[in-house]
């Protein structure tokens, strides 16, 4: 039986952050769907393990907002787009705020691909030069060509990135699901096909 409607319950919020203190002395954060017909706890963040070391009460709120901001009809499979070499912090903090975005993101239900945080472990451990393309594009193009849905960070650079951009084409040629996503806010919208027309020309 669903849950019944609490008084925290909003139409157009309906996913919420409960506060939890632990007998132990730690506190962990709770996200919850709130909506009756999936009452639901989505995830649970806490002070030690959080993705930002003592910032689980934003992170937990951070992915709130982008449950509510795409009505709780987030992507459950996607390809996050990220810039790499135009980052104007470097490689190593490009790959580092791609993970945290892409863990954000698993955190709240979605199964993702990120070809920046892949590729750039793998060269770091493997030995494999970060920025030749003959390695990393083919398994990109594999990825791209079965997940059905881009999602594309506004970090930094993003706009001037080659890589990004050809992902972009990619999925627009193809009339395929693209979302922006505010990584400051952690909001997404999802492009009108238009945009998508005009991403392809």
């Amino acid at each position: 039986m669903p849950k019944p409607l609490q008084k925290t319950y909003s139409e157009l919020a309906p996913f919420v952050v409960r506060r939890q203190d632990q007998e132990s002395g730690s506190i962990s954060y709770e996200i919850w769907d709130e909506r009756p017909t999936s009452h639901r706890r989505v995830a649970v963040l806490d002070e030690e393990t959080s993705l930002s070391r003592g910032r689980a009460r934003s992170d937990a709120d951070m992915i709130a907002r982008a449950l509510n901001a795409a009505g709780g009809d987030l992507p459950s499979v996607a390809y996050l787009g990220t810039p790499y070499t135009k980052y104007g912090a470097g490689l190593d903090r490009a790959a580092a705020d791609a993970a945290a975005i892409a863990a954000r993101l698993r955190l709240a239900g979605v199964h993702v691909f990120s070809p920046i945080v892949q590729a750039h472990e793998m060269a770091r451990y493997g030995g494999l030069d970060p920025l030749d393309n003959t390695i990393w594009l083919p398994t990109n193009k594999a990825m791209m060509t079965i997940i059905p849905v881009l999602i594309v960070a506004h970090m930094d650079g993003w706009r001037d990135s080659d890589g990004l951009r050809e992902e972009i084409e990619f999925y627009a040629e193809r009339r395929r699901v693209i979302h922006d996503l505010d990584p400051v806010t952690f909001t997404m919208r999802q492009r009108s096909p238009r945009t998508l027309l005009e991403a392809a020309l």
